[in-house]
């Protein structure tokens, strides 16, 4: 017993230290996981309240979204064979030129183009004109307003006897590639 006495001291230490190392580290481990869960709890709640807070501004733009695609996909033709569909295109590009007395050399349609990344089937006709000036600028206007999309890609025409004068303003020739898009056969 007095041997325990005389080490007292050092019995002391070494009881602390294994209180310490045994009893409060581990309760301060478990403390900082607790803070540290709590923490990255509160920022979930903070987060879910703002979307939550958001929740009809996202809305909003999503019915805007809608919309808006809506608005594009009025532009696209619907799905239909390729022959039916170029052959309506033909007829009305055909009965376009001749109502503004234009004269069609030739009209070519194209291969087919997939444009996967948007679900379309690009349809391209090439068509070289003869025609007044007056008259082609009335038909790039009816391509311009026409309900679906007409890509006027490629309009090249040369001016033939120019004269201010004439009522047409002169004779002009040229080519366009008018592109049409189709959705994808569903």
């Amino acid at each position: 017993m007095k041997e325990l006495q005389q080490h007292m001291t050092l019995l002391l230490v070494v009881i602390s230290l294994v209180m310490v190392k045994f009893i409060f580290m581990p309760l301060y481990e478990w403390q900082l996981e607790l803070q540290s869960e709590i923490s990255l709890l509160n920022n979930k709640v903070v987060k879910s309240q703002v979307a939550i807070n958001n929740a009809s501004q996202v809305e909003g733009r999503q019915r805007h979204i809608e919309q808006r695609l809506n608005e594009q996909k009025a532009l696209i033709y619907s799905y239909d064979e390729t022959n039916r569909f170029q052959l309506a295109r033909q007829k009305w590009l055909e009965k376009l030129f001749l109502d503004h007395e234009i004269l069609i050399h030739n009209l070519g349609w194209q291969p087919v183009l997939a444009l996967k990344d948007f679900s379309l089937l690009q349809h391209e006709v090439r068509v070289h004109f003869e025609s007044n000036v007056v008259d082609l600028q009335k038909v790039q206007l009816a391509l311009e307003r026409h309900e679906k999309w007409i890509n006027n890609n490629n309009f090249n025409y040369r001016f033939n006897d120019l004269d201010i004068e004439k009522v047409g303003l002169g004779k002009v020739s040229g080519r366009a590639s008018l592109r049409f898009y189709m959705e994808q056969k569903p």
